[in-house]
């Protein structure tokens, strides 16, 4: 479209129609935002030259503004007309010879907005060019406005407010905004502190004269206050401040150390807060409502710096989002009102040994591939007590990874009245030890693999728990750690419903006890050492024994075992009701003395080589009372023992041996 086309349409639309200049015609085509000389008739042939000396590329305006434009001819400049955006504003005034001035009120325009002016020159002959185009930036608001970078202190008083803000204002000192301050931001705009020079921000308004930061145009979005590394934590604090009307974060926080207090977070096109690193000295007292996102997004590390009695509503996604990340210092995970949604792996372990504390009524909500590790190569500790508030940790939507208790895991860890549900994920277990910990009044539950797996551990306390509804064991632990599992447990509707026992040499006295699922023996279990251990059997329990397993007692150094029913049966058997589905109970030399059979049921030995269901070498443990039944070779074999067979049958109901064998095989003494 030619100048005379743009003039002629920008003033149809306002209701009028400029003449054509006197001294001639002239065609001009518009190359971008430049106007190129076409043709110009007339002996002159020489267009005038024309550019903009006041304003600049990149100024911003506001009010009524004078636009200065220098014109100069081979002979004469007619007429200079002055366009904004394509659109003809009028002509300029001759205030000398070729200086030309317009006067441009630009209150009409949007504030924060970008546009282009140019010039065209005319001579006698027609002739006409136009000047380059001037891209700026319009704010026409009464107040204080600031752009580029503050080098030095400053403070915004609310005498000279408002106060706007354009682009990336970058904050390398230190800006004190009194209370009762409004800063409006243009869009996309934002206040960053401390990206390069050490900055900061002291923004202490009053509870009932507020610090507002906002957008200056209504509909559109600004991006935040930015605070960065090397922000001074000393002087980065937000007291009783209104943020809203932002997108991406309101508040961003990255490696910075600040102070928000008493202030409210509101109406965000994004995430109310984000934030990575070292964050808060301190965030008690906050509101975070009407963001779309979440309203906090926090690293691990984070979320031990969020305070207490901050109110997270009516935001799109009601969680607290925690990305995962190593806890290197201690930190408590507040209650917040809402979930934890956590989307990465969290590791609990440094120099310092963190310690991860979740505070009761607290839910935490995983996705599936997401591990929570406590003492991986450092030491670290968690606690979780729900005493008053059960703590729930279960997947986000489906399965997750599972607790993780590494070598270095302090002996504190604790997890008491907490919910464990939907973890096991990766086909091992929910709870995964290789140290020990406590756990008391927690239900593991829904398990995608086993409830609990231990390698080479046992528990400091174990009672009082519930494991229930996983695909396989609710427990998988070695001999000698079974007694440290305490009373009050209950394992039932499990894949495999029984605690799953790997053989290992028992040193120290155990209580093996009834949690209302029976005992797997997988391999030999030894109980003997010079510290000549007791293995008790509570009444009610079940030991069940793979092919090949047993126990053998005393063989390896002094032992005893103790089995007293007390009126409820405890069995000993075999995977299968089949004689010879296991080895049976061998008392060695340094097996015998004080060790008790009493009220047992003893069935379907006698395999893998062994001679009876008891055997008994060189001791006379006290055997009475008990059923022994379907052996594959004798019921009872004594070698070199000084029991005597007719009083272990008068006291012991002994049947369904093999036919070829007697109930009871005797050596002699």
């Amino acid at each position: 479209m030619g100048i005379e086309q743009k003039v002629n349409s920008a003033e149809e639309q306002n209701g009028v129609r400029a003449e054509t200049p006197k001294f001639g015609f002239c065609v001009v085509l518009l190359v971008g935002l430049v106007a190129v000389f076409v043709f110009c008739p007339g002996p002159d042939k020489t267009p005038p030259k024309v550019r903009i000396g006041f304003l600049e590329a990149g100024d911003t305006v506001s009010g009524v503004v004078t636009v200065t434009i220098y014109a100069t001819d081979n002979r004469r400049v007619e007429q200079v007309d002055f366009l904004v955006d394509d659109s003809l504003q009028g002509e300029a005034t001759r205030v000398r010879d070729s200086v030309f001035e317009f006067v441009w009120d630009v209150s009409g325009l949007v504030a924060g907005s970008e546009h282009t002016i140019f010039a065209v020159g005319y001579d006698r002959a027609g002739n006409c060019d136009s000047s380059e185009a001037v891209e700026l930036i319009t704010y026409p608001w009464s107040g204080t406005h600031h752009q580029g970078t503050v080098g030095t202190d400053q403070v915004w008083t609310a005498a000279q407010g408002p106060h706007y803000v354009y682009g990336d204002l970058m904050v390398e000192a230190v800006v004190t905004i009194e209370p009762g301050v409004e800063v409006r931001l243009a869009p996309d705009a934002r206040i960053v502190v401390g990206s390069r020079d050490g900055g900061g921000l002291r923004a202490q308004g009053e509870a009932r004269n507020p610090i507002r930061f906002l957008s200056a145009v209504a509909g559109e979005r600004w991006q935040g206050l930015w605070f960065m590394n090397n922000a001074r934590s000393a002087d980065c604090i937000l007291k009783n401040c209104i943020i809203e009307e932002g997108k991406g974060a309101l508040l961003t926080v990255n490696n910075a150390r600040i102070k928000v207090e008493n202030c409210s977070l509101r109406n965000c096109a994004g995430d109310g807060v984000f934030a990575q690193g070292r964050a808060f000295a301190r965030f008690n007292n906050n509101v975070i409502t009407g963001c779309s996102g979440f309203p906090m997004v926090v690293d691990a590390s984070v979320a031990g710096t969020v305070g207490d009695n901050n109110t997270l509503i009516n935001n799109g996604s009601n969680f607290v989002q925690i990305r995962g990340g190593d806890v290197l210092v201690s930190g408590i995970w507040g209650n917040q009102g809402v979930p934890y949604f956590v989307t990465g792996t969290v590791t609990v372990a440094g120099d310092s040994s963190p310690i991860l504390t979740i505070a009761p009524g607290c839910s935490l909500l995983f996705a599936d591939s997401v591990r929570l590790r406590v003492g991986t190569g450092k030491p670290g500790r968690l606690v979780a007590d729900g005493t008053y508030g059960a703590i729930t940790f279960t997947g986000f939507n489906g399965y997750w990874q599972g607790f993780e208790f590494w070598n270095a895991t302090q002996s504190q860890t604790l997890l008491k009245s907490c919910i464990v549900d939907r973890a096991g994920r990766n086909g091992v277990a929910a709870i995964i030890g290789y140290a020990p910990i406590n756990i008391v009044g927690t239900r593991v539950t829904n398990s995608a693999s086993a409830g609990i797996y231990l390698f080479n551990c046992g528990f400091y306390q174990f009672g009082f728990n519930t494991i229930t509804g996983c695909a396989l064991t609710p427990l998988r632990i070695e001999a000698p750690y079974v007694g440290s599992l305490g009373s009050g447990n209950l394992f039932y509707d499990n894949g495999q419903d029984y605690i799953d026992v790997v053989a290992g040499a028992i040193t120290n006295d155990e209580v093996w006890l009834n949690h209302q699922a029976p005992y797997r023996i997988n391999g030999i279990v030894e109980v003997g050492s010079s510290f000549s251990p007791m293995l008790s059997i509570g009444p009610g329990v079940t030991l069940i024994f793979a092919a090949n397993s047993g126990l053998r007692i005393g063989e390896v150094g002094p032992g005893k075992l103790v089995a007293i029913g007390e009126g409820d049966s405890i069995v000993f058997t075999g995977d299968s009701a089949k004689p010879g589905a296991w080895r049976g109970i061998d008392f060695g030399p340094l097996g015998g003395q004080g060790s008790i059979l009493d009220r047992c049921r003893i069935v379907y030995g006698s395999g893998g080589g062994a001679m009876g269901i008891v055997t008994v070498r060189s001791c006379s443990p006290s055997i009475i009372n008990n059923e022994i039944a379907y052996s594959a070779k004798y019921c009872i074999a004594l070698f070199n023992s000084p029991l005597d067979p007719d009083f272990l049958r008068r006291n012991n109901w002994l049947h369904d041996w093999n036919e070829e064998c007697d109930d009871i095989y005797d050596s002699g003494p």
